[in-house]
């Protein structure tokens, strides 16, 4: 089940809102009376970089001589104040230098069907400013991940 509410943005911008689950009468369900979550939401500006950061898992697949890694390099489109730029879905290039390969990228658009998500590699469509590159990189050396959207660039170099 999914709830949505329209709340204009600038009139309550200043303001924290609640939502605060009801009874039938219109009494405070008590269940629900000291609830402690809270989220904070913040519209997000321009694009103004890029932000790459990575995590690692080992290979412990039965492929190959284990010679290699894999790397998950988040890609994030950022505003000035480094919050992720949830309306930019425009194009990042890739491209790596070293003993590694990009053996994936993904968005997380499950109707995102362009074929650059699945065949070349080198090229993604932001989706809600974020992506995903995969590397597969020798344990033996380091290698550098560049990507570049627009007048927006950035690189990650990964020590092994």
């Amino acid at each position: 089940m999914a709830l949505e509410w329209n709340v204009p943005y600038e009139e309550y911008k200043n303001y924290i809102i609640y939502a605060v689950p009801l009874n039938e009468d219109g009494s405070v369900d008590i269940r629900f009376e000291n609830a402690t979550g809270c989220n904070e939401l913040r519209k997000a500006g321009e694009a103004y970089k890029i932000s790459l950061s990575k995590y690692q898992y080992k290979n412990n697949l039965a492929v190959s001589s284990n010679d290699y890694n894999l790397y998950y390099i988040n890609v994030d489109i950022k505003d000035e104040n480094d919050l992720i730029a949830d309306t930019y879905d425009g194009n990042i290039e890739l491209s790596i230098e070293g003993n590694a390969q990009i053996i994936g990228v993904d968005n997380g658009n499950s109707s995102d069907i362009h074929k650059n998500k699945y065949s070349y590699k080198s090229k993604i469509n932001a989706f809600h400013g974020k992506a995903l590159v995969i590397v597969k990189a020798s344990k033996e050396s380091a290698f550098s991940l560049y990507a570049k959207s627009g007048n927006l660039s950035s690189y990650i170099e990964v020590q092994n």
